[in-house]
């Protein structure tokens, strides 16, 4: 480790010190009772939201508070720490935050996979969240780790903890705001063993995780109908999704959407590459 590195180490962990101290604190974000005393330099570098509130002709600049009130204190938290440290704990816990707008919980009762809003909070929604309010309060570097952690574990998590992520990734940012969405899509596409090919393709399973895998497919569908018109568009783009050894070296996911080379005939089995299809329909000139 060079001397650089050590100069860089090192200040990021006395200003996280000083930040825990209360040291130096010279403006504080608020969600309810709770209070995170925060240094202008390090909210204001990482967030043109927070440059504003903090520099610009609004309240938050004379009180030095700025109130976060529709925001979970508890993902708040992580925002900060991030802020002070490039990251943030992830680990499962229990919902203690209700929103403002209560959701409609996922499952069906009678079939006994009811997911309540307020069961659980897992890492893949706790990414989630944080990617939306990154997004909110555009924390650009926050948005880009959240998605890669959220892509991370996409791909190695049952079909079911997925789709529970789904309302997350759906209803808490804008349209516009694709990055999350296409990850998601896609990881409901690479799921392990193909999951959800194998749940949604046989309704007769008795098996009751196949089922319950089916049944919240169904309820995410009717509730996030975007997701569906943003999975089936993907199989227009990208049709296939196979093995790629030179992924799978370098560490990402092996499973990759691919793009056809050839094309197989259904009636007599001759298969036609792309490329000499290309060739032989070109316009001529």
């Amino acid at each position: 480790m060079d001397s650089g590195t050590d100069f860089c180490t090192g200040f990021v962990t006395e200003i996280a010190k000083a930040r825990n101290q209360d040291e130096f604190t010279d403006f504080t974000l608020t969600c309810g009772p709770d209070r995170f005393p925060v240094h202008k330099l390090v909210i204001c570098t990482q967030s043109k939201v927070f440059r504003a509130a903090c520099t610009g002709q609004f309240k938050e600049a004379s009180t030095g508070e700025l109130d976060m009130p529709e925001d979970d204190p508890a993902m708040v938290a992580r925002m900060v720490e991030y802020l002070y440290s490039g990251k943030y704990e992830a680990a499962e816990v229990a919902e203690t935050w209700i929103s403002p707008e209560p959701e409609t919980p996922l499952g069906d009762a009678s079939s006994g996979v009811t997911i309540p809003e307020t069961q659980r909070l897992t890492p893949i929604r706790i990414h989630a969240r944080m990617f939306a309010l990154a997004d909110k309060y555009d924390i650009r570097g926050l948005q880009l780790h959240a998605s890669e952690q959220y892509e991370k574990l996409a791909t190695t998590i049952r079909a079911h903890q997925l789709l529970d992520s789904i309302p997350d990734v759906y209803d808490l940012t804008p349209e516009s705001v694709r990055r999350l969405r296409d990850k998601a899509v896609m990881a409901a596409r690479l799921a392990p063993e193909g999951e959800l090919d194998h749940a949604l393709g046989n309704p007769t399973l008795r098996k009751k995780t196949a089922r319950a895998t089916a049944d919240m497919f169904r309820a995410v569908g009717e509730r996030n109908p975007e997701f569906l018109k943003d999975l089936v568009a993907s199989y227009i783009v990208v049709s296939s999704v196979r093995n790629c050894n030179y992924c799978a070296a370098i560490g990402k996911p092996q499973l990759q959407p691919m793009k056809a080379t050839d094309y197989r005939c259904v009636t007599c089995g001759e298969t036609t590459s792309k490329s000499s299809l290309q060739k032989r329909y070109a316009p001529r000139r």
